[in-house]
């Protein structure tokens, strides 16, 4: 074998020994390139995985990781790329099937058999080889060493072994089909070349290999074009030209994984909510760049603070909500909080986090700042309730709808005019609403207003409330939607019924006002800027017109008196520029003859055009001027007798009263007297009267008229005739007066007190003054009122005195109690202390005795218990009557129990402050004095029978006759046998009926002369009355007179003792009588009025006298003088009638007789025919 042979074998073996070489690098460098790769991708997406499994990858962030892992799996050597968290839970990964699911810890585990890596570790699992890339910023191997590092997850790339091997020997294999044909290539250039030659394509190969081995796969062998080497070089740079682009795919791929966790992490920062990844205790881990840069904190002063402290503006915990639902029960909750720094608004959403099972479970944040969104809420609901509640205050019903007729809604006045509420009216169509006529009008007119969008206004007919039938107007207007296409209209109807009754009713009131005003009484007057344009034939007649032509072109002022024109233009003037004047005002006109008269006139205006028109409604009030004349002269008159009485009512002396009053009566403007004047008092027990008062009198008259005899002068007549005396000059009956007075007049006014002068009120007058009726009835009027305050203040007086008395024995109480005690029982008065609230306090034994107690049984007890049996006072309680004006009091009680009559007096009782605590009752038995009052009107009513006597006993001898006939006629018959029944029926009827007839005479006068009592029962007045003219009858006075009993049908009843009433008609009767003689007509009547029975007796005698008409009642006081008369007749009827709180009056005039009118009350039971 030479040298070439030698040399070719050579290198062919080192060639071969090389091929092997190299494959065996080859595959070692090509499996480490493989494990390079992951592990470069795991350092890569270690960081990048790990923030997205502490934020809680959204959806499309784990879809974006699922992406890329499916990318990277699909070659042949990678089986799995898993993320796995804290957890063990399967976050992401190429097997869907292991998504969201826990593994088991075995495969976390280190077996030992590992290569540490920068951050990772492998570690072969049988045929597969595993990287795990550890979520930590610590190398050590986890789970191989007793310590427990914190983690946050791994990412796992499973790949297997034979794969990988196959995938290289196929690529050997692939080198070696073309290394050993270049092999024997080479051998046999080497044997053709030269050896230098050939040693530097081995060296250039060589080199190759080693830029291989080193990992520049770019890098090319010299290519020769006339040998074996080049063509190996060119198979060795097409070789290494696919292993270069192999891995250029590889850097490709694993720059678009990193682009992708570059992008979420952009994404993440991006977001405008504050997202936060806290720990179990609260703390922020991580937080987005929103969040950092809301508060202006960076991520490691962010780590100091508790998550919900930021966004509260306060102090947290994880015991508030939802943070504590969110750790405790691993679910997620949400809540709006406000900032109680800021005042903003957030939605806070708390979820659960939990990287691995080995660490505490946390949670993420999303706080969104809902501030304009809730700002912008509350502006829409007030808007909303603005809305609602203007359409609501709309009277007119609203609607709108849809674009379809549905009613999409409506205000408060359509559900009232429908009768329907909202949620029956929403929602449906008028098909629904109504019958299918009346709503396909509406339809069409929907349709129309649609078709023609714009505004629709119409009158119409519809069916409201209760199916009534309403005329209304319909204004309907559409509105758009967001793309301006029509959406909808909105209605408004306007309820027009009234307005077209009201326009009817205005025709048919037309007619009758224009009726009214051409009849009305009142004058009525329509002018036309100030000048005349129409009035009323009232108008016409009330200022002396005939015709409407002849007021034409006359202006208002021109029926105005001349002195009121001024003030009456005025007032035009102030209605015409708005001013506020009264519409009704009192004038005086002037008719068309000159005379002028008052008038009240009532005034509207109204303008129409410009022209003003006023409507005058005119009144003569001429009548009604005197009747206020009148009423005013009334009411000075009253006013100036309250004044009088409030000043009787002063603490001061009588005599200081009655110079006040003088001072008041002389100094009224409108009472024509002169400044002077006096009042005398009637001295008691003396007939003198005595000067109290004077003023404007002279020291001479004052000295001469100090003290005037009765019946002397002016003064003494007026007091002893108890009339007025008047002078119109100095006469004959000024006895007192001196020749040196001025000529003058009086008005002498008696005071009087039940007919009994008490004094006379002396006014001057000028000379010649008249006689003024309405003068003299107010000085009467004064008088009484006089008479009323002197009455009071001796009554006064008379209280001090026994005031004094009290006073006194009260004081001698005091000293000696048991004096007093015995003093005060050893009075036969009843006497008794009641307090303010009707308890007896003390009483005397007189008092005990008489209910048959002791003094102490009485005292605790109520006055009217005790007294009246009754829970309340009785209507005219005297205690009542102290109590109220603090004064001393009277009244009559009967016991009619024990039929006993008596006075009670009661006095006002201090305490040692002086207030009023109770009072003094002393009550007086007057029973006996009673019972003689009672036996005077009997010896009245026996001196009236004794009158009757002879009458009635002539009336008797009438029957007696005829009884006895009758009686001898059967006497006679009888002793003959002559028995005839029929004969003596009629006998024994004739003796039966003069029997009664005498019975009733009889019976007649027993009624009067009956002992009488205060026993009281209903009577029927007209046969009361009926039966007193029969006992007059009996008399025999009545043959001569024409009596007419004119008696009221359905009379009322009244209550009375029946013998003392027929006691007063009868003497009133035979007064009657006695002034016609006998003879004449008497007329009986009775009547109702005002609900009290009214009995009048008339007569056509002689009358009255007018001087006596004021004493006829009086006892003793009789014009029968020498004819038998005792002057006790009428007195006693008085007394009766007043007993029975009835009324009795006279009337007569002389010559033309005399009317006696008595009322009483009328009880409230059925009327008596």
């Amino acid at each position: 074998m030479n040298i070439g042979q030698k040399f070719t074998l050579w290198v062919s073996v080192v060639v071969v020994v090389i091929g092997l070489f190299s494959g065996f690098i080859f595959y070692h460098l090509e499996m480490h390139q493989e494990l390079d790769v992951y592990e470069s991708m795991g350092r890569k997406m270690g960081p990048i995985l790990e923030q997205s499994i502490i934020s809680s990858m959204m959806t499309r962030q784990r879809d974006a990781v699922q992406k890329i892992f499916q990318d990277l799996a699909v070659g042949e050597t990678i089986t799995g790329i898993h993320l796995i968290d804290k957890d063990r839970t399967v976050r992401a990964g190429t097997d869907k099937a292991l998504l969201g699911k826990t593994i088991s810890s075995e495969l976390l585990r280190c077996h030992g058999c590992h290569e540490r890596g920068q951050g990772g570790l492998f570690y072969r699992l049988q045929d597969n080889v595993r990287y795990v890339q550890h979520l930590s910023n610590r190398t050590e191997c986890h789970g191989c060493h007793d310590a427990r590092l914190k983690f946050n997850g791994v990412i796992i790339f499973d790949f297997s072994v034979s794969e990988v091997a196959r995938h290289i020997r196929r690529e050997m294999i692939l080198g070696y089909l073309i290394f050993i044909p270049t092999l024997f290539v080479v051998g046999l250039m080497t044997i053709i070349l030269s050896r230098q030659l050939v040693q530097k394509r081995i060296e250039a190969l060589n080199a190759g290999v080693r830029s291989m081995r080193e990992g520049n796969y770019s890098a090319r062998l010299p290519l020769r074009n006339d040998d074996e080497i080049t063509r190996f070089s060119e198979a060795f740079n097409d070789m290494a030209g696919a292993i270069s682009e192999r891995n250029q795919e590889k850097d490709l791929l694993l720059k678009q994984v990193s682009g992708s966790f570059e992008m979420w992490q952009s994404t993440f920062d991006s977001i405008s909510d504050l997202i936060t990844v806290c720990d179990s205790d609260g703390f922020v881990i991580l937080a987005n760049r929103a969040y950092q840069a809301y508060y202006g904190l960076s991520a490691q002063d962010l780590a100091q603070s508790h998550c919900m402290s930021l966004i509260a503006g306060r102090s947290c915990s994880n015991d508030e909500f939802p943070v504590s639902v969110t750790v405790r029960e691993q679910r997620m909750a949400s809540v709006e909080m406000t900032n109680q720094k800021t005042g903003e608004i957030f939605q806070v959403t708390t979820y659960p986090f939990r990287p691995s099972a080995m660490t505490e479970p946390g949670f993420i944040m999303v706080a969104r700042d809902i501030t304009l969104q809730k700002t912008a809420e509350r502006t829409y609901m007030e808007q909303f309730e603005f809305l609602r509640t203007m359409m609501d205050t709309i009277p007119n019903p609203v609607f709108y709808k849809d674009a379809e007729g549905r009613y999409l809604g409506c205000n408060r006045a359509f559900e009232e005019f429908l009768g329907r509420s909202k949620d029956e009216i929403i929602g449906k169509t008028v098909y629904d609403m109504g019958p299918k006529e009346i709503a396909d009008l509406y339809y069409r007119a929907d349709r129309e207003l649609f078709s023609n969008p714009g505004q629709q206004c119409y009158e119409w007919r519809v069916l409201g409330k209760n199916k009534e039938v309403r005329e209304v107007i319909f204004n309907k207007a559409t509105f758009p939607d967001a793309t301006g296409r029509v959406a909808g209209l909105i209605g408004i109807i306007t309820d027009i019924t009234q307005r077209k009754r009201a326009e009817e009713a205005l025709r048919e009131s037309e007619a009758k006002f224009r009726t009214i005003f051409e009849n009305s009484l009142d004058a009525i007057r329509v002018a036309k800027n100030g000048i005349y344009d129409y009035a009323n034939p009232s108008y016409l007649a009330l200022f002396g017109y005939s015709r409407q032509e002849e007021l034409s072109g006359q202006a208002v002022l021109d029926m105005i008196a001349l002195s009121e024109r001024p003030q009456v233009e005025k007032i035009m003037q102030q209605r015409i520029r708005g001013e506020d004047v009264p519409s009704v005002y009192a004038t005086r006109g002037i008719r068309r003859d000159g005379t002028e008269f008052d008038m009240e006139v009532r005034v509207s205006l109204y303008t129409v055009s410009g022209d003003v028109f006023t409507v005058a409604n005119i009144r003569d009030i001429s009548d009604r001027k005197r009747h206020e004349e009148i009423i005013r002269h009334n009411y000075d008159t009253q006013t100036v007798i309250n004044t009088i009485l409030k000043t009787g009512l002063k603490n001061i002396s009588l005599d200081e009263i009655l110079q006040e009053t003088l001072d008041i009566i002389l100094s009224l403007p409108w009472l024509s007297v002169e400044a002077k004047g006096c009042i005398f008092l009637l001295e008691e027990g003396k007939k003198t009267l005595v000067m109290k008062a004077m003023k404007g009198l002279s020291e001479c008259v004052e000295e001469s008229c100090m003290v005037v005899p009765l019946g002397k002068c002016l003064c003494g007549r007026a007091a002893l005739s108890e009339e007025v005396v008047y002078a119109s000059a100095i006469d004959e009956r000024h006895e007192l007066c001196l020749n040196t007075a001025p000529p003058h007049g009086h008005y002498c006014i008696p005071i009087l007190l039940r007919g009994k002068a008490l004094g006379v009120l002396n006014l001057y007058l000028s000379e010649g003054h008249a006689r003024d009726t309405m003068e003299v009835e107010f000085l009467d009027a004064v008088a009484g009122t006089l008479a009323g305050i002197i009455t009071r203040k001796r009554t006064e007086r008379e209280r001090e005195r026994l005031m004094q008395d009290l006073d006194e024995a009260l004081y001698k109480v005091i000293k000696a109690q048991k004096e007093w005690i015995s003093t005060f029982d050893s009075i036969t008065d009843m006497i008794a202390i009641i307090d303010r609230d009707f308890i007896i306090t003390r009483v005397n034994k007189a008092f005990a005795h008489y209910f048959g107690m002791v003094p102490q049984e009485v005292l605790g007890k109520k006055c009217h218990d005790l007294v009246h049996e009754q829970g309340t006072p009785i209507g005219i309680c005297p205690h009542l009557e102290t109590l109220r004006h603090h004064h001393t009091s009277s009244a009559e009680v009967v016991d009619h129990k024990r039929q006993r009559t008596f006075k009670v007096t009661t006095f006002p009782f201090y305490s040692p402050q002086g207030d009023v605590i109770g009072s003094i009752h002393i009550s007086r038995d007057i029973t006996e004095e009673r019972n003689k009052e009672l036996r005077l009107i009997l010896n009245e009513r026996l001196a009236s029978l004794g009158q009757m006597a002879s009458g009635i006993a002539h009336e008797i001898n009438n029957p007696l006759a005829a009884i006895g006939g009758c009686a001898e006629g059967l006497l006679n018959r009888t002793r003959q046998g002559r028995i005839d029944p029929e004969l003596f029926e009629n006998y024994l009827q004739i003796i039966q009926e003069e029997v009664m007839r005498c019975s009733s005479i009889t019976g007649g006068m027993l009624s009067i002369v009956r002992q009488s009592s205060y026993e009281t029962r209903i009577l029927n007045l007209n046969e009361l009355l009926h039966k007193t003219i029969e006992l007059v009858n009996f008399q025999g006075r009545l043959r001569s007179v024409q009596v007419l009993e004119r008696y009221a049908d359905a009379l009322p009843p009244i209550t009375g003792n029946e013998g003392e009433l027929k006691q007063a008609f009868l003497a009133i009767i035979t007064n009657a009588l006695d002034a016609m003689e006998d003879s004449g007509t008497l007329t009986v009547e009775t009547s109702e009025k005002g609900g009290r029975v009214v009995v009048s007796i008339e007569d056509t005698g002689c009358g009255i006298p007018e001087e006596h008409l004021g004493r006829i009642f009086d006892p003793f006081f009789t014009l029968r003088g020498g004819k038998g008369g005792t002057g006790l007749g009428l007195s006693i009827a008085n007394k009766i009638v007043g007993n029975h709180q009835g009324e009795i009056s006279v009337s007569s005039e002389e010559g033309r007789g005399t009317v006696f009118t008595i009322s009483f009350a009328a009880e409230k039971t059925e009327s008596i025919s």
